[in-house]
């Protein structure tokens, strides 16, 4: 994969390596660190989700003032993939424990799409490595929610 990078730069502003796979909480962290645009875009890697779809995720924070914005799977008319069954339902129950804990009516907090303010996630305490909830939560619980 970092040879196919290398051999493509065009793709890509900045390319941040490691020696060593120190795991997705320490690229997330990495990465925050390191962009320096107003929105910072988390994608699954896999590209299951096509980045054409990142003027739908930007138009919340260009309209409404967003600071967070998740895109979900389950909500829309455009099409969806098909999920099996059994991580559909363990999905919703992740789902339902977030919503409970946060009292967020999210549809979906395993997807692929989440976008944040860089301002929100500059101003959040990142001495642990994070997974995307809980920046989420870090950001819920700084007191700057609108």
């Amino acid at each position: 994969t970092l040879s196919l990078l290398q051999s493509n730069k065009n793709l890509f502003d900045k390319l941040i390596t490691s020696e060593k796979n120190f795991g997705k909480g320490y690229a997330l962290k990495k990465g925050i660190e390191c962009s320096n645009g107003d929105l910072i875009i988390f994608q699954d890697a896999d590209l299951e989700y096509d980045p054409q779809d990142y003027k739908k995720l930007i138009q919340p924070f260009i309209k409404n003032e967003a600071d967070v914005v998740y895109g979900s799977r389950f909500q829309g008319s455009a099409a969806h993939r098909i999920l099996y069954f059994s991580h559909r339902v363990a999905n919703f129950i992740i789902t339902l424990l977030v919503n409970i804990f946060t009292n967020i009516n999210f549809s979906d907090v395993e997807t692929g799409y989440k976008v944040f303010r860089k301002s929100i996630l500059s101003s959040i305490d990142l001495k642990e490595l994070p997974t995307v909830i809980d920046l989420f939560k870090k950001y819920l619980n700084s007191g700057e929610t609108k």
